[in-house]
């Protein structure tokens, strides 16, 4: 359950440092690795398995820039605490997956994939939830947040 400030700017003010950890596609760059490495076991491209660590490179370096200093025991902020725990390991997967091209060892990723997904989407359904009790406001329907994908991209988040 999220703690949330009882007036709307406080509302406002958690969400836009929710968008601003929030990292837009997460969970369809997590598949673009696993789709791109499932391929890859099949046909043995080495694009392939560059692209899939390029992608897990970007993820890595997008969390490495959240402030975890700061947002230690605020309950919203938890599921980014598990996913930056979790991310060596996925590293380590993928890694074993491009060195074996064993569907064993892409099946043990997969694992991990799931259990990435479902961490993000707590992060995504606190912070969805967040801006639907703004939006409950009238004079705020229009609000938004700003987040960024992986490539620093940005798009408006309503």
């Amino acid at each position: 359950m999220m703690q949330q400030p009882a007036d709307i700017q406080g509302l406002e003010a958690l969400a836009q440092e929710m968008g601003s950890y929030y990292i837009d596609g997460f969970g369809h760059t997590i598949w673009s690795i696993s789709s791109t490495l499932s391929i890859y076991l099949l046909e043995g491209q080495p694009e392939r398995s560059e692209y899939a660590l390029d992608e897990l490179k970007a993820l890595e370096e997008r969390y490495s820039r959240i402030q975890f200093q700061e947002l230690h025991g605020r309950e919203d902020f938890y599921p980014l605490f598990i996913v930056r725990k979790l991310l060596p390991e996925y590293r380590r997967q993928v890694e074993r997956v491009v060195s074996t091209r064993l569907q064993s060892d892409f099946d043990e990723m997969q694992s991990m994939v799931v259990t990435m997904l479902d961490v993000g989407a707590l992060y995504f359904k606190s912070f969805r939830n967040l801006m639907e009790t703004i939006h409950a406001h009238p004079e705020h329907r229009g609000y938004y947040v700003t987040v960024k994908d992986t490539k620093d991209l940005e798009r408006k988040f309503r």
